[in-house]
């Protein structure tokens, strides 16, 4: 029996080695490649906001032509997207009984408007062992956008922490005309891009001129964590000097987990810039600045002179107010003369004393009528002789045509010193500052 079965493998053998010679070789079977779209970000997304999409190339690990992948560009309708360099590491996954090699990208999708977001299909190519390239495309996504309660006009950025400082290089202490500084506003945010934080507007302060300089934007991820940082800077220049304000700035942000609303806000800041005397005539300013400064000048001289002339009035003794009642000086001073035109000589009297009370620069008695108008303080004197002294048959009779004369033009030269520091004479007849009496006077 051993025999036979050596006598048949013998025969058999060369058969077997022509049929192996002649078979064709099996190629190996691999998986086909394929790419995935996943949304990461968890809903609600609202406008502006950063969404997270992730890319998945899946290729067969065994299979051995593994190129590089380029990932491409993606456009989104009513969204701003992009693809970040942020790529996780390959991972090797069994997918049905199959080795699978996993390589990863991220692209970052913004919303605009609210509504339906639909990303198209995103395209992984390759290139082949041959060289040839070999491309697969994604399914479409569509996300729900949602315009948060409380948006309005005004900038806003979406991030779960926003800080907002600034820095000054110069010295802003000891401004002067002509010197300079730069104000650098920073914004670090979590959770969303650089491009999405919104300018920092810092205005056009009086006396300054500004020159903004080009925003810096950055962004760094760290193990999935998205830093984002915008730096704005502006330099002023003094034009002129005088008081300035470095306005307030305030950035809304909406944190996306919570939907509340908050304000990082850096306080107004006043500034004085002061004249610069290195400058010469261009210390205060420009020319435009000089013009407003000479007007200013001249305003300050004109105010300054007004008070000069009104401190130096103030100054001079001002006579004790009168309560206006009675008759007017003018009404008194006729009835005067009426009383010497009718020689009544009681009436004239009576009459004198009260005009004299009615003006503020009479003498007390008509004694001290001497030392403004001696002829008045005559013809006083004659009329108290004839009210006061003992009746005589050789006296003639008062006449007040010439006191009425006098009285008149002591009232034109209005020039009375104010009433004498002497006791009026127990005599009229025998005052010393006087002339002898007039024609009119009677004498004794």
């Amino acid at each position: 029996m051993k025999r036979i079965v050596v006598a048949v493998l013998v025969a058999a053998w060369p058969w077997t080695i022509w049929a192996s010679a002649e078979a064709p070789a099996v190629e190996p079977r691999y998986a086909e490649p394929r790419a995935t779209a996943t949304l990461q970000t968890p809903a609600p997304v609202w406008v502006d906001q950063m969404a997270e999409l992730e890319v998945v190339l899946f290729r067969d690990d065994a299979k051995p032509d593994k190129a590089p992948p380029d990932f491409g560009e993606v456009r989104v309708p009513n969204a701003i997207a992009l693809r970040t360099d942020y790529a996780p590491p390959p991972e090797v996954l069994s997918v049905d009984g199959t080795a699978m090699l996993m390589q990863k990208r991220r692209y970052l999708v913004f919303p605009q408007a609210a509504g339906s977001v639909d990303v198209p299909p995103i395209e992984v190519s390759w290139a082949a062992e041959d060289g040839s390239p070999t491309r697969v495309r994604t399914e479409p996504v569509s996300f729900e956008a949602r315009l948060p309660s409380g948006a309005g006009a005004e900038p806003y950025v979406v991030a779960s922490a926003v800080s907002v400082r600034e820095a000054y290089d110069g010295d802003v202490d000891r401004l002067r005309v002509g010197d300079s500084f730069t104000r650098t506003v920073i914004v670090e945010a979590t959770g969303t891009d650089a491009m999405m934080i919104p300018l920092v507007e810092l205005g056009n302060p009086t006396h300054l001129a500004a020159y903004p300089s080009q925003a810096d934007l950055r962004t760094t991820v760290v193990r999935g964590r998205y830093d984002a940082r915008r730096s704005d800077a502006t330099t002023f220049v003094a034009e002129s000097f005088g008081w300035t304000k470095l306005p307030e700035v305030n950035l809304r942000w909406l944190n996306p987990q919570t939907g509340e609303w908050r304000t990082e806000t850096l306080p107004e800041r006043s500034l004085w810039v002061r004249i610069n005397p290195s400058l010469g005539f261009t210390a205060l300013g420009g020319a435009d600045s000089n013009a407003r400064r000479l007007g200013v000048l001249a305003a300050l001289v004109l105010v300054g002179w007004f008070f000069v002339v009104w401190w130096k009035r103030r100054g001079r003794a001002e006579p004790p107010s009168r309560a206006p009642s009675g008759p007017s000086e003018r009404a008194l001073f006729l009835r005067v003369l009426k009383a010497a035109y009718r020689d009544d000589p009681i009436h004239t009297l009576n009459a004198t004393y009260a005009w004299m009370g009615s003006r503020d620069d009479a003498p007390a008695t008509l004694h001290a009528l001497c030392d403004p108008s001696p002829d008045a303080g005559q013809e006083a004197d004659a009329l108290q002789r004839s009210l006061f002294r003992k009746p005589r048959p050789t006296l003639s009779p008062w006449r007040g045509r010439a006191f009425a004369s006098a009285m008149r033009r002591l009232r034109r030269t209005r020039t009375a010193k104010g009433p004498s520091d002497d006791l009026p004479p127990i005599n009229p007849g025998r005052s010393s500052r006087c002339r002898a009496p007039s024609r009119s006077t009677a004498r004794s």
